[in-house]
């Protein structure tokens, strides 16, 4: 069996801290460290048992506080710090309230799923401006009159979503599946830069994925989508508006092949529907428009087929892709792809050891490590390219990986996340360190894109992990631009109210 070996424990072989209840407590809050005796049979539980993706993913309506009451979980799969997050989305029919009818990630009261999408946002804090969830597969079991779907996507999508229940979920770190209750049976797992997803019509009614090309959770400015039905492929591209909206935007490129032939395909675009047609495209050259749902394919399959769908991402293109998808998943099976994501996370969960408690003490743990590993994201593709702060493709030091998504630009990170990497991930925290390098050297600032928090994060980010060991990394290089930038006139600062800052100073 080929097992690829993950970026991030190439270059040697990690030390990993260990710290075991004495040493932990005085980190924990009294309740979580201190409030049972030990329990024998808690500390029994692996911890990647322990993992519940499900917290975060309710929101408290009765304290309106908008996303502040919810955690903007999402159960689904990943790897550690990997590109691709493989996962559902939620609606809930009939629901007047739009914080729980329509969630950027997944909301536990809701009775219906979006489809099944590749990257996802843990913990963002923007309502209805959500980023992510590129490109989601829906499986389809209704007729398809004259070969192409019978409801035009772009006019309701809704017809399209799939009623589900949670008795038939199951969520662990690495996989998530699910039977809707049009019997399809969905599976998903990952590599870093690869989602693997199995679809199981056999007690379904007819075998079809609808892919959602401009599907995303925000706004889309152009797409395009290509069937190769020699090949059982399909790849294409959406160009939009990342999270929150204000101001940052990206091109999304994937490549996906099955290990089914095609009966029948078609696309949409833009209020059109072609059976047999192989590509499409919608493109704006502004930033204003909103394309979603607009464009996309559809794939029919042999009845009761079981789909096993590989799809490699990029943000750079869509040849890399299918580099990506075929240096990590062409060869592997899709149990095989779940083995090893699952060993990636019993390697990354056992970096702390805790012991005592109860087991509903080490869940909250455990879970909530979990999640702390889930950012920052791989963004270099496996040939060393990714795309820089300046829109051009950069290449990294080979051994090396570049990182994006800082939570909260920043803000969100280096009071505690960036700590705990730095504990648990040297290597990554090393590299996370270069990329902010990186960011500064390729703008000129340490602001990674516009946000609504500008500060000093990133610095503090550097400075701590710093302190704490973290030192490969152009040292010189960040100091040189802290100096900089932090100097009179304070034009090179992205602090918010820097000039209020400089004139005390």
């Amino acid at each position: 069996m080929k097992t690829p070996v993950p970026d991030h424990k190439k270059r040697s072989s990690k030390k990993r801290t260990q710290l075991v209840a004495g040493v932990l407590a005085a980190a924990l809050p009294a309740t979580l460290a201190t409030a049972m005796p030990l329990s024998a049979a808690a500390d029994e539980v692996a911890p990647f048992d322990l993992v519940n993706q499900f917290i975060g993913t309710e929101l408290d309506t009765s304290q309106n506080k908008s996303n502040d009451a919810y955690g903007n979980a999402f159960p689904g799969a990943a790897v550690p710090f990997g590109m691709v997050q493989s996962s559902p989305a939620t609606y809930k029919v009939g629901e007047s309230n739009d914080l729980v009818r329509e969630k950027g990630g997944y909301e536990y009261t809701a009775n219906q799923l979006r489809g099944f999408g590749l990257t996802r946002y843990e913990g963002s804090g923007c309502h209805v401006r959500f980023g992510g969830y590129e490109v989601p597969t829906i499986p389809y079991t209704g007729d398809l009159p004259s070969g192409a779907l019978p409801v035009m996507p772009s006019s309701d999508i809704g017809h399209y979503y799939l009623d589900f229940d949670h008795e038939n979920e199951t969520s662990q770190p690495g996989y998530y599946s699910v039977t809707t209750d049009n019997g399809v049976s969905t599976e998903l797992t990952a590599t870093e830069r690869t989602a693997v997803s199995r679809f199981n019509f056999e007690e379904a009614d007819g075998s079809t994925l609808i892919v959602n090309v401009s599907g995303q959770n925000n706004r889309s400015q152009g797409q395009h989508v290509t069937i190769d039905p020699e090949a059982n492929t399909v790849s294409g591209w959406m160009r939009g508006a990342d999270i929150c909206d204000n101001g940052n935007y990206y091109t999304f490129y994937f490549s996906t092949t099955y290990d089914q032939e095609f009966e029948s395909y078609g696309v949409w675009n833009n209020g059109e529907m072609m059976a047999g047609e192989e590509s499409a495209t919608l493109d704006s050259e502004g930033t204003g428009a909103d394309f979603r749902n607009r464009t996309g394919a559809w794939l029919t399959f042999a009845d009761d087929a079981t789909v096993t769908a590989r799809t490699g991402i990029s943000y750079v293109s869509v040849a890399n892709a299918e580099l990506n998808r075929e240096a990590e998943a062409d060869d592997l099976s899709f149990d095989e792809v779940r083995a090893n994501a699952r060993a990636s996370w019993e390697e990354a969960l056992g970096t702390i050891e805790v012991t005592g408690g109860t087991e509903n003490d080490r869940v909250k743990f455990y879970s909530a490590l979990y999640r702390s590993f889930l950012h920052p994201n791989l963004r270099n593709d496996v040939n060393g390219q990714y795309l820089g702060y300046d829109n051009e493709v950069h290449e990294v030091e080979e051994g090396r990986n570049f990182y994006k998504n800082f939570a909260g630009s920043g803000w969100d990170m280096y009071r505690s996340q960036a700590q705990l990497i730095a504990l648990t991930y040297p290597e990554v925290a090393a590299d996370i360190n270069q990329s902010i390098v990186a960011l500064t050297e390729q703008t000129g600032s340490w602001a990674p894109g516009a946000a609504r928090m500008q500060g000093d994060s990133l610095q503090t980010i550097i400075a701590t992990t710093d302190d704490m060991g973290i030192t490969n990394y152009d040292r010189e290089a960040a100091l040189q631009s802290m100096i900089d930038t932090q100097q009179l006139p304070g034009d090179k600062s992205t602090r918010t109210d820097a000039y209020q800052y400089f004139a005390t100073a």
